[in-house]
């Protein structure tokens, strides 16, 4: 019978939600009020005990949206999609990055 180290183990629906985004969409337009995701400790505890992939979409989406809502509101008469485009992939790198590094230890510690 595999023990949970045999087989990487995946947090689905893991997205924390961060409150600054959620901030940040709402301030330029959106109507978030209430969203929340899982905290981030839950999170950490998961990543301790082995578990080797966390789903973070929503965090991503909720980060492109910020980012494109504010060079909308912004820069109304902006068209460029490049503009638009970058407006959306600086927060998601953000998001990506600080997972990453948080992740990154725990899988090659996991391969050794």
């Amino acid at each position: 019978m595999p023990v949970s180290g045999d087989y990487p183990l995946v947090l689905h629906g893991a997205s924390s939600v961060p409150k600054y985004l959620v901030d940040e969409i709402n301030k330029y337009g959106g109507k978030m009020p209430d969203a929340q995701g899982v905290p981030e400790p839950d999170i950490e505890v998961a990543r301790r005990v082995g578990c080797t992939k966390v789903n973070i979409d929503t965090d991503l989406r909720l980060a492109m949206t910020a980012g494109i809502r504010k060079v909308f509101t912004e820069s109304p008469k902006e068209f460029d999609s490049a503009q638009i485009s970058w407006a959306r992939r600086a927060p998601a790198s953000k998001i990506w990055s600080g997972t990453r590094s948080k992740m990154l230890p725990l899988l090659c510690r996991s391969r050794v």
